[in-house]
Parts: C-alpha cells; sequence; structure tokens
C-alpha cells in the first residue's frame, strides 16, 4: 500500500470513528462525486469545491476512479484520429451534397 492511500485510509477511518452528523452531511456523496467526474463539472462554489475535495480526500475508490477518469481524457485528446475540418472544407462538402440530392433519381430499365 502507498503512503497516500495508507494516509487517507487512516483519515477515513478517523472520519467514521468520529461520527459527527454536521461531518457527514458536509462530506458530499460517492455518487455526487462520480456524477460530477463524469459530467466534467466544475465545483460553482468554494464550499462545493471544499466539499468535493474533502470527500477526494478520504475515499480512495473516489480518488481512483478521478484519477483514471482524467488519464483516460487525457488519452483520447491525445489520440484524436479526426484533424480539425475547415469552415470551407464543410461548405464546399455542403453544397456538393445538396447539389447530388437534388439530383432527379434515374429509373431502372
Amino acid at each position: 500500500m502507498k503512503v497516500g492511500e495508507s494516509i487517507r485510509k487512516i483519515w477515513h477511518d478517523v472520519f467514521v470513528g468520529l461520527n459527527s452528523k454536521k461531518l457527514f452531511r458536509f462530506a458530499d456523496t460517492c455518487q455526487n462525486v462520480v456524477t460530477g467526474i463524469d459530467l466534467n463539472e466544475k465545483p460553482r462554489s468554494f464550499v462545493e469545491n471544499a466539499r468535493f475535495k474533502f470527500h477526494l480526500s478520504m475515499c480512495q475508490a473516489c480518488i481512483n476512479y478521478y484519477r483514471f477518469s482524467k488519464s483516460l481524457s487525457g488519452q483520447v485528446k491525445k489520440s484524436s484520429l479526426t484533424p480539425p475540418v475547415k469552415s470551407m472544407d464543410l461548405e464546399s462538402l455542403q453544397k456538393r451534397l445538396m447539389a447530388e440530392m437534388a439530383k432527379p433519381k434515374q429509373k431502372p430499365e
């Protein structure tokens, strides 16, 4: 077990051991954190940011998911196979498609 994981486990055990209702209400849930990560939401306020970071500070599963999600997102951006399309290319493609779609279909003989 890594040092960070050991510290996170101890912090989690202390947090649960305190059994404070106020702290439990402050700490965000795994579901909310994972949803925020998946939707790539940025915390809107100081309090929401603190709740998010507080949860990540004690939940090894969520920090693993957060790191995996960020890594996957970065790899997808790096390996994007589609080059950026110029607007002129789009316009010419649109004109060509419209011209072909406007032609009447030939009936088979």
